[in-house]
């Protein structure tokens, strides 16, 4: 899917100068089709190990489903 240079779901990238390498993106997709949730997305996030650190601040339990079973994601 292309991402478009302005409006909502834009792809942001950061990649070492003169480099091929990505070191982080980020991207905003559509939350749900419905008119209710036009204004609402959900975000995919990439960082390649070791730029940057995080912190737990929180877990969503059995939201997603892969490989027959339930996950959670923090």
């Amino acid at each position: 899917m292309p991402h478009p240079e302005d409006g909502p779901h834009r792809l942001r990238v950061a990649a070492v100068a003169d480099s091929q390498e990505i070191l982080e993106y980020a991207t905003p997709s559509p939350y749900r089709a419905k008119p209710a949730y036009a204004t609402s997305v959900e975000t995919t996030v990439y960082v390649a190990p070791g730029p940057a650190a995080f912190r737990h601040v929180g877990t969503y339990r059995e939201v997603g489903r892969k490989f027959g079973r339930y996950w959670d994601l923090a």
